[in-house]
């Protein structure tokens, strides 16, 4: 009945594979455990390897790394049940109810929600605490609060779908860098008219990065971002669901983006300091992640002009 997929980068899944075997093997369904690592090389692959031993699990390395969205795909195909449950390989189960609460839930044209859960202590390591306090403030969000948007709140981390609606969808496979797969996905359940039903069965998210890591993996988000905007029918399609989009677009309007972008590169060393500090604030981050995002569209805009310009 169920194929749980698990799409692997940099992570140990051993913890959590185990976890789901063990819930597996206490259903009276049939369940498949199927395990694709993006080319995270060793000492991932020898040490995740191993769960490939386990009755129902199997386990593949790809020689090369294809990216978020095209590995879910890839999962998604090798799948043998009629639903889908996705988890990222960075992830712990908290409870024992966790797979048969989604079983509970399966029923065809529509998705459903379990959401993402991060320690409640602070890392001991200073420089994991900037990724752990955006998490608990902006991620790990109540189900209340996902009720209130279903569709922005939609997650790749956790989610259940029927295979049919998946292989109508699928993720967009043109993304290849980091960011923003999952807000295209969301966008296509909401013009498709699937529902996306939030319940109370999170994950918790095991894997903090170092500040310095996630301000770069912040940076190739907003440059993916950038780059979906070039095509029409994604700017229009993004705007609504972003505040960053719908804060420049103001900006814009009264030419303060520029001037912002102009700022950005004066201030950008002093931000990221503070930032990579033991007390990092998220309104830094957000002042960071603005400034970072006209930077980029004031520079396409001036590729632009030129390519106007020459023509």
């Amino acid at each position: 009945m169920l194929s749980v997929l698990i799409p692997i980068y940099h992570s140990d899944i051993r913890e959590l594979v185990s976890a789901l075997h063990q819930q597996a093997l206490q259903q009276a369904t049939s369940i498949e455990i199927i395990c694709i690592d993006d080319h995270s090389g060793d000492p991932y692959h020898s040490l995740n390897a191993r769960v490939g031993s386990l009755s129902g699990v199997s386990y593949e390395q790809l020689p090369e790394n294809i990216g978020r969205s095209r590995i879910r795909n890839l999962l998604a195909s090798r799948a043998s049940q009629p639903y889908l449950l996705f988890i990222d390989g960075d992830s712990k189960i908290p409870d024992l109810q966790f797979l048969p609460t989604y079983l509970a839930k399966a029923g065809p044209q529509k998705v459903v929600c379990g959401g993402t859960l991060y320690p409640s202590t602070p890392p001991e390591d200073p420089q994991l605490f900037l990724h752990w306090h955006y998490g608990r403030s902006r991620e790990a969000l109540p189900l209340s609060q996902r009720l209130l948007k279903p569709y922005i709140a939609f997650k790749t981390n956790n989610f259940l779908i029927d295979k049919a609606t998946f292989d109508k969808i699928g993720f967009d496979g043109s993304i290849r860098r980091y960011g923003h797969e999952d807000t295209l996905f969301a966008q296509e359940l909401r013009e498709r008219s699937i529902t996306v039903e939030h319940i109370d069965n999170p994950v918790t998210h095991a894997g903090l990065e170092p500040a310095k890591t996630y301000l770069e993996k912040t940076e190739t988000a907003l440059e993916t971002l950038s780059v979906l905007l070039l095509k029409p029918d994604y700017r229009s399609r993004l705007r609504d669901d972003f505040r960053l989009l719908q804060v420049h677009q103001r900006l814009s309007k009264f030419g303060l983006d520029s001037l912002l972008a102009f700022g950005f590169k004066l201030f950008k060393s002093s931000i990221r300091r503070q930032l990579l500090s033991r007390k990092p604030g998220l309104f830094w981050l957000d002042c960071y992640k603005l400034g970072y995002f006209c930077a980029l569209e004031a520079s396409q805009a001036v590729k632009a002009n030129a390519k106007t310009g020459y023509r």
